[in-house]
């Protein structure tokens, strides 16, 4: 129990509801898409991947972040 208590205190996620995808974001979800998905869905730029983004009405993103701290 204490080990796991150890590791969740080393491993905090957060979860971040947004408007706007960073362009890092933006980068690391389109990897994440075209690795998941088939290649029929796949985009094979960042700005078609863009372009579609654009074109969702109102979307709202949750994107999970993990903070992962090392200790001396």
């Amino acid at each position: 129990m204490i080990i796991f208590i150890i590791l969740f205190l080393l491993i905090a996620r957060v979860i971040e509801k947004t408007n706007e995808l960073s362009a890092f974001q933006k980068e690391e979800i389109l990897k994440i898409w075209n690795y998941e998905y088939p290649s029929s869905l796949a985009h094979n730029t960042l700005e078609d991947f863009e372009t579609y983004l654009d074109e969702l009405k109102n979307s709202k993103h949750f994107v999970g972040i993990y903070y992962t701290f090392i200790l001396d």
